[in-house]
């Protein structure tokens, strides 16, 4: 007689492994039934989404990730900063808005141990660079820009404390300047 082996499971893996069950299961209904996910009925969809704000395990990025795919959910997927800046505060994103010609803002500010460059360019750029210099016009530090839009983010560890300006310069001409503060 064959012998079974009994594995214990740690609450949460069985939490898991339960999400996983619970989607296959939708999936396998909808294939028996000749479905795909786009014909999945209001339980199902309604299973799916139960999965996608539930957890943080596989199933949850699956169900997400249907949910996305028929346009039925917006997911903003959190930022992760670097270890080394976690014992700053963290400082969300400013909504998204559409932009109108070339932006240029930086926060927080006073910054203590980074901040972020959020910038918007239109199409009439060929050359653009941030440039970020200290109060007498020094520069600290100068980085080209390859995008239409962006963040960036700039630990303060290796700048001293005191007044910075920050610079959009498009085809050689300064488009946006921000001031930041930066405090230890």
């Amino acid at each position: 007689m064959k012998q079974i082996s009994r594995i214990d499971l740690s609450q949460t893996t069985q939490e898991a492994h339960q999400a996983e069950v619970t989607y296959f299961d939708v999936l396998k209904q909808l294939i028996l039934d000749g479905k795909d996910w786009h014909d999945a009925d209001n339980l199902q969809l309604e299973v799916l989404y139960g999965l996608a704000y539930d957890d943080n395990s596989k199933a949850n990025a699956y169900a997400r990730n249907v949910l996305m795919f028929y346009d039925t959910l917006t997911f903003v997927e959190p930022v992760q900063y670097p270890s080394f800046m976690k014992s700053g505060s963290v400082i969300p994103i400013p909504a998204q808005r559409k932009a109108e010609g070339n932006s240029l803002s930086v926060y927080p500010n006073p910054a203590k141990d980074y901040f972020i460059i959020r910038y918007e360019l239109d199409n009439s750029y060929a050359d653009a660079t941030i440039s970020i210099t200290d109060i007498t016009g020094r520069g600290i530090k100068e980085m080209k820009v390859s995008t239409m839009r962006d963040y960036l983010l700039i630990p303060t560890g290796e700048i001293k404390p005191g007044t910075y300006i920050v610079k959009l310069i498009l085809n050689g001409i300064v488009s946006g300047t921000q001031k930041v503060n930066i405090r230890k």
